[in-house]
C-alpha cells in the first residue's frame, strides 16, 4: 500500500506541522505530491515528488494532479491526505493493513474510510468485525465520496474521478457518478474510526479550535504548545524536528 499526501504551493507550509504529528502518533512511510519542494527538511521515511508549476494546477485541474501522482507508482491499494489533517492521538498501524487486505479481497470496495465519515453520514448498518473494530456502511446515503482519509483501490476511484475537476467536484459529481453509474462500488468504514486528527484550515484560513468539525475533535494542549513552540503553525520555514529555519 502506498500513503500518500497531496499538497500546493498554497498550502505547503502546513507540511512540517502534519510531519511533526505524524512522526508522533504513526510513523509510516508518505510520499508528498505537490508542485515546489517543501518549505522544510523531510525526515527518512517521508519523499517528495513534484508534479510541475503550481500555476498550471488551479483549483478546477486538482484532479490532474491526483491522476498523474497515481500514475507514479503501481500499488493498487492507496491512502491520501491533505497537508493540514494533523493527527491528534496514535493511529493503531494494524488498520492500514486491514484495510489493503480487505480492499484486496472486497471487488466492490472503492474506498475504506479512516475516520468518522461513513459514521456520520446518515442510515449506517454493520456488516461485520475485525478484532475490536465495527465494520459499517451507508449504502442509502446521498453522500458516498469523501476526501477525508481513507484507503482507496486505485483503479476504481480512476474510473471515479475525471480530469480538470477540484476536490469538491471529485466529492459530489464523484457521489452522483457512484450513485447513478456505479452502484455496484461499495464504501466501507468503522464505528471506531481509527485515525483521528484535526482539519487545520477552515475557509482558506488556520483555525486551532476543532469544535466546527462533526464530531469535534482537538490537539491536546501539548500539542498545540509544541507546534507554536517550533513554530509550525504559522507560515515560518521550520524543519520537521521542530528547530526554527526562519524567524517567524
Amino acid at each position: 500500500m502506498k500513503n500518500m499526501m497531496m499538497t500546493s504551493d498554497k498550502g505547503n507550509w502546513l507540511i512540517g506541522g502534519f510531519i511533526y504529528q505524524w512522526q508522533k502518533y504513526c510513523g509510516l512511510p508518505m510520499t508528498i505530491f505537490g508542485f515546489s519542494p517543501p518549505p522544510c527538511e523531510l525526515p527518512e521515511h517521508f519523499t517528495f515528488h513534484s508534479l510541475g508549476k503550481f500555476e498550471d494546477y488551479p483549483a478546477d485541474k486538482w484532479s490532474n494532479a491526483l491522476l498523474e501522482a497515481f500514475d507514479t507508482f503501481e500499488d493498487e491499494q492507496v491512502s491520501i491526505f491533505l497537508e493540514d489533517y494533523y493527527l491528534v492521538r496514535q493511529v493503531p498501524l494494524r488498520i492500514f493493513d486491514f484495510a489493503t487486505t480487505f480492499l484486496r479481497m472486497q471487488p466492490d470496495a472503492l474506498r475504506f474510510d479512516l475516520t468518522s465519515d461513513r459514521l456520520y453520514c446518515g442510515n449506517i448498518k454493520d456488516v461485520g468485525y475485525f478484532e475490536t473494530y465495527d465494520l459499517i456502511e451507508a449504502r442509502d446515503s446521498k453522500y458516498q465520496i469523501s476526501l477525508q482519509a481513507g484507503v482507496w483501490n486505485k483503479s476504481k476511484l480512476k474510473e471515479i474521478v475525471e480530469p480538470d475537476m477540484s476536490p469538491w467536484d471529485i466529492e459530489l459529481q464523484g457521489t452522483t457518478k457512484l450513485i447513478k453509474e456505479r452502484k455496484n462500488l461499495r464504501v466501507y468504514g468503522t464505528r471506531q474510526w481509527p485515525v483521528r486528527y484535526q482539519v487545520m484550515v477552515r475557509a482558506g484560513q488556520l483555525e486551532l479550535d476543532g469544535s466546527w468539525m462533526l464530531p469535534a475533535r482537538q490537539l491536546s494542549p501539548r500539542d498545540l504548545r509544541e507546534l507554536q513552540t517550533y513554530g509550525l503553525l504559522s507560515k515560518g520555514v521550520s524543519n520537521a524536528d521542530g528547530e526554527s529555519v526562519t524567524g517567524s
